[in-house]
């Protein structure tokens, strides 16, 4: 009796030690969304900051220099009290080559093509975390998370009234994404 006892707590407990995680991709139901208010390209191999765009670009192991999104977020009043995390809105993006798009934060939010303050480089800090592109059965289609490294890649406390920067970086060898800011990509939702 006892070592049937132990087969099947030991069995239970491999079940759910084995059981994949499941990541978060969709927001909470209800949730409100804070698209940026600035987007700007980045050239990694000559530092410049492209003018103010509506469209993110992120190339990475291709014939042209590699480029990612500077981005920046205001958090409207309205967020005061509430839950902030990042999403990435997989609707209308054209993304090829690797599946996989890193989140960084940034120490200040990029000037465009007023340089004089910024630099040397792009100001990234930390890595928030890597999402991957979802399968194509899922609509409306938000991007799994395939790791998260704090900050806002899990639910943090809003920032009413403060402004944040981000970039998106591609991951793996090769990796091309372009978006219009209007319809997807990243996003911040509060709840």
């Amino acid at each position: 009796m006892l070592t049937k006892t132990i087969l099947i707590i030991t069995s239970l407990a491999t079940t759910a030690f084995a059981a994949p995680l499941e990541a978060r991709s969709d927001p909470p139901s209800g949730s409100v969304y804070i698209a940026p208010t600035a987007l700007y390209v980045y050239d990694v191999f000559t530092g410049a900051i492209g003018p103010k765009t509506t469209n993110a670009v992120v190339e990475k192991g291709r014939a042209v220099h590699e480029k990612t999104t500077l981005m920046t977020f205001e958090y409207p009043m309205a967020t005061a009290n509430k839950k902030c995390a990042l999403y990435f809105k997989y609707d209308s993006v054209s993304w090829s080559g690797t599946d996989k798009l890193a989140i960084f934060s940034s120490l200040k939010p990029a000037p465009g093509g007023a340089t004089g303050n910024w630099g040397p480089g792009n100001q990234r800090n930390n890595q928030l975390g890597i999402w991957k592109r979802p399968s194509p059965s899922s609509w409306p289609s938000w991007a799994d998370w395939e790791a998260t490294h704090g900050g806002l890649s899990v639910p943090q406390d809003c920032k009413p009234g403060k402004t944040e920067a981000f970039e998106i970086v591609g991951q793996g060898d090769e990796t091309w994404i372009s978006y219009a800011n209007a319809i997807g990509g990243v996003r911040i939702a509060y709840w």
